[in-house]
């Protein structure tokens, strides 16, 4: 886990890091468990959970950049990856977790030394509380499951997030609206602009 860090700080080596370790591990297994060629009339179909954290869809939590941004990645794979299994014959799903009684603190421990230690503050006071009194991952596994046998694209560990959720996707269909609205685009004819009067 990458802890809390200014932005302008961290080298592009440690972003690097967790790059490899989010995006690029997720790419390497999605791609491993997706023949590109599946007969139809073998009928295995399949889904792929893929998990990223509520930090994929809410973000902008100063000193989370790089973590924050790989987790976002996950959830775009995985919605592409779900449009590719409409034809493809598989399903996909992208876990979004809150907190979560794990051992997430020690994962530092697993970082490769080619990387540099870790430089950032760890995460601890900023969410060490949440984790604590998180969910116990056997639940989460229960989830997982209920949630691919009814074919969910996001599965939740945390309902309480709809809140901030909601905060998020008002103000980008508000910055949608501005822009509909936009001397700019008005005066360019885009499409989708609202024409002066």
């Amino acid at each position: 886990m990458v802890g809390k860090m200014d932005f302008r700080k961290f080298s592009m080596i440690f972003f690097s890091h967790q790059k490899k370790k989010d995006a690029g591990g997720l790419r390497a297994a999605s791609t491993s468990q997706v023949p590109q060629k599946r007969p139809k009339r073998q009928g295995e179909g399949g889904h792929i959970v893929n998990t990223s954290s509520m930090a994929g869809l809410l973000g902008g939590m100063p000193g989370w950049g790089p973590y924050n941004s790989t987790k976002f990645a996950v959830v775009g794979l995985t919605e592409v990856l779900r449009q590719e299994g409409r034809t493809g014959g598989f399903g996909a799903s992208v876990l979004c977790p809150g907190g979560v009684r794990t051992n997430i603190y020690d994962a530092p421990r697993n970082r490769p030394g080619r990387f540099g230690k870790q430089v950032s503050k760890v995460a601890f006071e900023d969410i060490s509380e949440g984790i604590a009194q998180g969910l116990d991952p056997d639940i989460v596994g229960r989830l997982v499951v209920e949630g691919v046998l009814a074919n969910r694209l996001y599965i939740f560990t945390d309902p309480r997030f709809r809140k901030l959720l909601n905060k998020r996707f008002a103000r980008i269909i508000e910055d949608v609206d501005w822009a509909a609205a936009s001397d700019s685009l008005g005066s360019a004819g885009a499409p989708g602009a609202r024409q002066g009067d």
